[in-house]
């Protein structure tokens, strides 16, 4: 049927997803390396121009895998920042604690 084909195609490309214990193999979860890019990056000079506005982003995620959760959002302009924080609905990873610092403190008031 056209949704299991569709179905099929998106596990392809992005793993199983909704199946029993489909997350019980650690032996090949990908939230511990990043591998390095099929092309190397490279830096393009931009030259100076007065209307010309360079806006830095960063983003931090609750891990490395696909589905993690994005919980700041940071933008730096000349003379302005900005910086937004999510809660997320899943743990943060201790790698990624690790890097960021950002980490949920659960408070239990009785």
């Amino acid at each position: 049927s056209s949704r299991s084909t569709q179905q099929d195609t998106s596990e392809l490309r992005e793993g199983t997803t909704y199946s029993s214990g489909c997350m019980l193999d650690t032996d090949h979860v990908d939230t511990e390396h990043i591998p390095a890019p099929l092309v190397p990056p490279s830096l393009l000079a931009l030259p100076a121009h007065p209307a010309r506005v360079v806006v830095l982003f960063d983003m931090e995620t609750t891990s490395l895998s696909r589905s993690s959760q994005i919980v700041q959002l940071a933008a730096r302009v000349v003379g302005a920042s900005f910086a937004g924080y999510l809660m997320p609905t899943e743990p943060i990873s201790p790698g990624s604690t690790e890097v960021n610092g950002l980490a949920v403190k659960v408070c239990i008031t009785i």
